[in-house]
């Protein structure tokens, strides 16, 4: 499968030290120029994760996309906006978005919308990690990382982590 990823994805997948699942849970991963100079400016203040974000680019683990046509998408910001073009423009149905604004475009635009605790949900359903870690990474991403997220989605989530 492909998918073409947002900034909040790729930070907080950086924080938590599980950027590399992208690389093993899909096919091809693809980002715009726009959603890459939104995290690399984190270089400028010593962000860490940052650093792990252009490792993951310079070592090619993420392709780049370039959108050639502007929709109108106000609401959004350059990123999510350019995630989108690039999805619908390039024929590649699945995009990795955190913004709920940015997720119910897509879904309007017919793009399939994963967010950072679903990649996590994926690695633990194709034994990339273990029910105790995936615990681990999803508190870790609500509480350190401070990750917006409704209560029922968060209790939906740990019901289905624990279904395996």
């Amino acid at each position: 499968m492909k998918i073409v990823v947002n900034a909040s994805p790729l930070i907080f997948l950086s924080k938590l030290n599980k950027l590399e699942m992208l690389s093993e849970l899909f096919e091809d991963v693809f980002t715009t120029d726009e959603v890459a100079r939104e995290v690399l400016v984190g270089l400028e203040i010593g962000y860490s994760d940052a650093l792990i974000v252009k490792k993951f680019i310079e070592e090619k683990k993420i392709q780049f996309l370039k959108p050639t046509r502007r929709l109108r998408f106000e609401n959004l910001g350059g990123g999510e906006r350019s995630v989108i073009e690039a999805a619908l423009e390039h024929k590649i149905g699945d995009v990795l978005l955190d913004d709920l604004a940015a997720i119910k475009v897509a879904k309007y635009s017919g793009l399939n919308v994963s967010s950072t605790p679903f990649v996590l949900l994926l690695a633990l359903k194709n034994k990339k990690i273990q029910n105790q870690e995936f615990i681990r990474l999803f508190d870790k991403l609500i509480v350190d990382f401070n990750y917006r997220i409704s209560p029922v989605l968060y209790k939906e989530i740990l019901l289905f982590a624990e279904k395996g």
